[in-house]
């Protein structure tokens, strides 16, 4: 049997963040892969180095649903 390559799963975990009390729903790279953001059901965003996995900042929303997170980059 022949095998594509390019379907094989090479993904690797490298990192467990913890620190939301629910369901993550979304993560976002940073533009220059530094920092990850995770959006969960407990209204929070946090911040994290993908570097060691440590947390850098957080954000509460607890009056709003967060299901999806971007970074943006300011160009001016």
């Amino acid at each position: 049997m022949a095998v594509n390559t390019d379907m094989v799963d090479t993904r690797v975990l490298c990192q467990v963040m913890r620190g939301h009390s629910s369901s993550v729903r979304d993560v976002a790279f940073s533009t220059s892969g530094r920092h990850l953001a995770s959006a969960a059901l407990d209204g929070e965003v946090r911040i994290w180095f993908t570097s060691t996995g440590s947390h850098v900042s957080s954000a509460s929303f607890h009056e709003q649903l967060i299901l999806l997170w971007q970074f943006c980059c300011h160009v001016s």
